[in-house]
């Protein structure tokens, strides 16, 4: 029981790196470079924040699937059945799915309408900025990790029949 509860944990842990963190690395970098700007909206009597793209919204998601496919390749050793495979990828899209509709609101700065101020804390544009890879419902699907996966499991089945 331990020892699923310790695997379980590293697939999150792994998750969280892919899919966030890399995320909002390159999303403040693209909003920093000013290919993507910050919008405010109101809900529920606090102001939401999102980053939206300006331009180059198809490389921004070409360098993340290609960043993501190659974490997931980093880790093969984490992935060492067809069970964990399956584990990850329902883990990933549950996970997905949450972001997206999160994003999709916006992120509470915790500001009033009266209390905005002139200039955004950096902080809340870094967390804001994970939303820039859940602007689509097609992000849910984690295209690079199933392909990750997918190349990671025809590699040790084509070792497996050389060793056999």
């Amino acid at each position: 029981m331990k020892n699923r509860f310790v695997k379980l944990m590293k697939l999150l842990l792994i998750f969280i790196f892919n899919n966030i963190i890399i995320g909002m690395i390159l999303g403040f970098l693209w909003y920093e470079s000013g290919l993507a700007k910050t919008t405010i909206n109101m809900l529920s009597g606090a102001d939401t924040l999102q980053v939206v793209f300006m331009k180059f919204e198809y490389i921004y998601y070409f360098i993340l699937y290609i960043l993501q496919f190659i974490i997931i390749i980093f880790f093969r050793k984490m992935f060492n059945s067809g069970k964990t495979y399956i584990t990850y990828y329902i883990l990933a899209i549950i996970l997905s799915s949450f972001l997206y509709l999160h994003s999709s609101l916006g992120f509470n700065t915790g500001w009033g309408i009266n209390d905005f101020a002139n200039e955004i804390q950096t902080q809340y544009i870094f967390i804001a900025c994970m939303g820039l890879q859940y602007t689509s419902l097609i992000s849910i699907l984690n295209v690079p990790s199933l392909l990750g996966l997918i190349y990671i499991s025809r590699k040790k089945e084509k070792q497996s029949e050389i060793t056999n």
